[in-house]
């Protein structure tokens, strides 16, 4: 399984080579959607023992939350790593390239009205209204059907 701080990194690696930036709202939301398409494609987790959280921002990783909103703002650009090697198959560094390819052009804001629309980030926040804190885990075998659906 592959470490979800690696591939964070990895897709600021891959930003920094097209020469946009990331802030730590898109990085959430491009993990979320590597491992939304992983599961979809694989039927397997990219992330063991990790999990997204329907925020009120969209979905979050907390183990990324922690390594990146430390030191920047939602909005602000994460300077970018040493090159990354994420330590995964090549059918799962052609998804992540793919996820980053597809999904690189929206803005974190764009992302995450994306994941407003989307079944495992409504139906993990239910009755909640759009103001209210959760820290409900996104269901994966949710996210698996959802994605499964686009493909």
């Amino acid at each position: 399984m592959a470490n979800i701080v690696t591939v964070a990194k990895y897709l600021l690696t891959l930003a920094e080579i097209s020469n946009t930036k990331v802030n730590p709202l898109k990085l959430q939301k491009l993990l979320y959607y590597c491992e939304g398409w992983t599961l979809a494609i694989t039927d397997k987790e990219l992330f063991s023992g990790e999990n997204f959280q329907a925020w009120l921002h969209g979905p979050v990783n907390v183990t990324v939350y922690h390594e990146f909103n430390a030191s920047y703002g939602m909005f602000d650009p994460i300077d970018t790593p040493k090159f990354v090697h994420p330590n995964v198959t090549v059918e799962q560094r052609a998804i992540i390239d793919r996820v980053f390819e597809v999904y690189n052009q929206y803005s974190g804001s764009q992302l995450e009205m994306m994941t407003h629309t989307e079944k495992p980030w409504i139906e993990t926040r239910g009755t909640l209204t759009s103001n209210m804190h959760s820290d409900k885990i996104i269901d994966k075998d949710t996210m698996r059907t959802e994605f499964s659906q686009l493909s």
